[in-house]
């Protein structure tokens, strides 16, 4: 048998603490308000892991623009 996950599975799954989904389920929301929340976010580990390459692709551009 397929078990649905749980809400709180579906923010887990995209980086979000446990913390943060009780905030939202504090809010009174239904559980389909929590599942479209959660489908509807962007990957908290992809975006920091983007951010840090462009970070470091930055700081690469400066050091050679300096030493340039």
């Amino acid at each position: 048998r397929v078990r649905r996950l749980m809400p709180i599975e579906c923010f887990r799954l995209q980086g979000f603490t446990d913390e943060q989904f009780r905030k939202a389920e504090a809010t009174g929301l239904k559980d389909g308000r929590l599942y479209k929340m959660a489908g509807n976010a962007v990957s908290v580990p992809v975006i920091t892991a983007l951010g840090e390459i462009i970070k470091r692709v930055h700081e690469n551009s400066q050091k050679e623009a300096d030493n340039g």
